[in-house]
C-alpha cells in the first residue's frame, strides 16, 4: 500500500527524488574510473584494490534503474493514480463506494489477482469489515474471474481477520489508532520526501507505520499510558504484548510478528532521530 496526498499521488515525487539521488551518484564510478592513469605501481595496486567497490556500485546502479523503469512503467498504466487516491481515502474512511468501484474495475479487467484483493483487505481492515452484500458481491465477482479454486484465499483471510464481513456495533480499531497515534500526517500536501520530518516519509508522507507509532508513543511517555485500552483491540496475529524481564519504565514490551522491509525502515529513521531517547 502506497498513500498519496489529497491532492494527487505521491509515486511521481517518490520516483523523482530516487532519480535525482541516483544521478549524484552514477558519475563517481565513471570519475573514479576516468581520473586513473596509472602511472605508477602504488596507483595500480590501489586501483584494483577499488575495483570490487567500483563493481558493487554499477550493480546497485543497474538495480536501482530497473526499480525505477518497473515504477514508471506502473505509473503510466493509468490504475496506479486512481489506486493511490481511494487507498489514501479508504485510509481516511472518506469514501468506500469509491473503493468497492474501483475494485470491481480492476476485477472485470483482470488485472493481477493481488492488487483487488489488496484493496479489499484494506478496506476491511479499516472498516471493521466490508458490508456484508458488497462482501459477498466482491467475491463471486473475484471467483468468476480468477477461478474457483482461490475460494481458499478468502477462507484465510478470514481465519487471519484481514478480509471479513462487517459485523454489527463492531467499531473500526484502525479509525481509532489513526486518530489518537496520529498515522496520517495532517500537512501530507507539503511534505518533503528530500527532508523528511517522520516516518511517514516510507509512505510518501501519507502514512506512518501503525507498529512504529507504537514504539514512538513508548518511547516519548515511557509507556503504555494512554493507548493500553488500544492495544487490546489489535489484531494477537500482527502484535503481541509480553510482561518486560528486564526494563522497569514500561509495563509491557512490543513484539511485531513479520515485520515488513517498510516497517523495518520507519524503525531505523526513528531510531535515527531519537538516538538519545531511545537510550
Amino acid at each position: 500500500m502506497t498513500p498519496c496526498t489529497k491532492n494527487g499521488p505521491r509515486v511521481c515525487s517518490c520516483y523523482c527524488f530516487g532519480m535525482h539521488f541516483l544521478a549524484g551518484d552514477l558519475s563517481k564510478p565513471r570519475l573514479s574510473l576516468s581520473c586513473h592513469d596509472l602511472s605508477t605501481v602504488s596507483e595500480m595496486k590501489s586501483f584494483v584494490t577499488d575495483l570490487s567497490g567500483m563493481k558493487q556500485q554499477h550493480r546497485a546502479v543497474a538495480t536501482h534503474i530497473g526499480a525505477c523503469e518497473v515504477i514508471n512503467k506502473r505509473k503510466r498504466e493509468g490504475f496506479l493514480q486512481k489506486q493511490l487516491q481511494v487507498e489514501h481515502a479508504t485510509l481516511e474512511g472518506l469514501d468506500e463506494r469509491e473503493c468497492l468501484e474501483l475494485i470491481e474495475e480492476l476485477i472485470n479487467r483482470q488485472v493481477t489477482l493481488y492488487t483487488p484483493l489488496r484493496l479489499m483487505c484494506l478496506l476491511s481492515l479499516t472498516s471493521a469489515g466490508i458490508k456484508s452484500k458488497a462482501y459477498h458481491s466482491l467475491k463471486t465477482q473475484f471467483l468468476q474471474a480468477y477461478g474457483y479454486e482461490h475460494i481458499v484465499i478468502f477462507n484465510r483471510l478470514d481465519d487471519m481477520g484481514w478480509l471479513k464481513e462487517h459485523v454489527e456495533k463492531s467499531v473500526p480499531v484502525f479509525r481509532t489508532a489513526s486518530r489518537r497515534l496520529r498515522l496520517i500526517p495532517r500537512d501530507s500536501d507539503r511534505y518533503d520526501l528530500s527532508n523528511p520530518p517522520d516516518m511517514a516519509y516510507v509512505f510518501g508522507g501519507g502514512y506512518s507505520p501503525l507498529s512504529c507509532r507504537l514504539v514512538e508513543h513508548v518511547i516519548s511517555s515511557g509507556g503504555w499510558s494512554g493507548i493500553d485500552d488500544l492495544c487490546q483491540h489489535l489484531s494477537p496475529d500482527i502484535f503481541k504484548l509480553s510482561q518486560p524481564t528486564c526494563h522497569r519504565k514500561s509495563p509491557a514490551q512490543l513484539r511485531q510478528v513479520s515485520p515488513s522491509f517498510i516497517s523495518l525502515a520507519a524503525a531505523h529513521f526513528l531510531k535515527s532521530t531519537r538516538s538519545d531517547t531511545s537510550q
